[in-house]
């Protein structure tokens, strides 16, 4: 635990010492108790049922993951299901991925409070399927966009992978869309983490980013697909009200 130490002594109101437990299959549940245990109020994430090897395994003990497990570590079986991984979790956390999440495992995650991150990108380059947002929503579950890591992309653009997001939910209207991503890559992240920032209101942080799109856009509602489709670099950045770009 010296690492967590060090990250204690360090932290400040602009870097938070957050938490991964990185999935069911490759933390022992002992361990992550201790993890938990030893670190109350940080931030937490943990990748969740994103694959389907990883549910086949998680649930059946069999698939792919358990030939790697069986080669490679003389494992037999899982180290936990799915849901014991959701109810070992002692506060509510960022869950990356949850592409193969099913109606109980969103009911378990509305009723605790846990958020979805949501990386497009990653999960069709792997090939583990497509978030149902819908049926995300309809749960209770929050969502936002992310990244996940460049073993798996090609860059930790987030505009990047809102673009990607508006290609893989081809089957809503774009301009709704591309404003619901905005307001879920600030606002809802924002709650989520329990940051005051995320959207311009009186007395919140003055921590803002501009950005300039090649032409006028004469329809409001456009704005927000436009922004997402023409930006590759922010103009200027601000934190504290203090300009740093």
């Amino acid at each position: 635990m010296q690492r967590l130490d060090q990250a204690r002594e360090v932290a400040s109101d602009r870097f938070i010492p957050a938490v991964a437990i990185h999935s069911p299959y490759s933390v022992h549940p002992i361990l992550m108790k201790k993890v938990l245990a030893e670190t109350p109020k940080m931030p937490l994430s943990a990748h969740f049922l994103e694959s389907p090897a990883e549910k086949m395994w998680l649930e059946e003990g069999s698939g792919p993951f358990a030939r790697f497990f069986e080669t490679f570590l003389k494992q037999t079986r899982p180290l936990q299901t799915p849901d014991a991984f959701l109810e070992a979790l002692d506060r509510p956390a960022l869950l990356v991925h949850a592409v193969q999440a099913e109606g109980k495992h969103l009911k378990k995650m509305a009723e605790a409070g846990h958020n979805i991150v949501h990386c497009p990108r990653s999960n069709r380059y792997l090939g583990c399927g497509r978030l149902a947002i819908e049926r995300v929503r309809e749960a209770g579950v929050e969502y936002m966009p992310g990244t996940d890591g460049l073993s798996s992309n090609t860059s930790l653009s987030l505009w990047e992978e809102m673009r990607a997001a508006l290609m893989l939910h081809h089957d809503a209207p774009l301009e709704p869309v591309a404003l619901d991503l905005l307001h879920r890559a600030t606002a809802v992240a924002a709650k989520s983490l329990k940051l005051p920032v995320g959207r311009l209101a009186t007395g919140r942080p003055a921590d803002l980013i501009t950005i300039g799109l090649p032409d006028r856009v004469e329809a409001p509602e456009a704005v927000a697909l436009q922004a997402i489709l023409h930006t590759r670099e922010v103009q200027t950045l601000y934190i504290g009200g203090r300009q740093y770009v």
